[in-house]
């Protein structure tokens, strides 16, 4: 059942925008769900909508806003369906909505992050 579900998403595009002027933060994947034959896959865009502000020279913090899914090609014509945030009291603590992340290199086509849990992130504009 696990390795079904598995194969149902498919992730066509992940990537980020960032809006300085009003400072918003957004992750966006383009993901296909396989639906059962003769239909087409489905196709949509979550974005997962952010704020950021800077703090210092290198340290940036983003704070959730909300997850917006909108689908693509054959159904575009359907309107965004906007998640609602989980109550703060029904998530873990470990999970506030917001992070961190310094920037440790930047140019004009590459950056490397390193985020507040330690990770590691490479991103290159295309």
């Amino acid at each position: 059942m696990i390795l079904m579900l598995l194969f149902l998403f498919m992730a066509i595009g992940v990537f980020q925008r960032i809006d300085i002027l009003s400072k918003d933060f957004d992750n966006i994947v383009e993901l296909e769900l396989g639906t059962p034959w003769p239909f087409p896959p489905i196709q949509l865009t979550a974005t997962l909508a952010h704020k950021f502000e800077i703090l210092g020279s290198s340290k940036i913090k983003i704070n959730f806003e909300k997850t917006t899914v909108k689908t693509m090609g054959n159904l575009s014509q359907l309107p965004p369906l906007e998640i609602p945030r989980i109550p703060d009291s029904l998530r873990p603590p470990s999970n506030t909505g917001s992070g961190e992340f310094d920037v440790t290199y930047l140019d004009s086509d590459t950056r490397i992050t390193r985020g507040d849990r330690d990770e590691l992130r490479v991103f290159v504009l295309s």
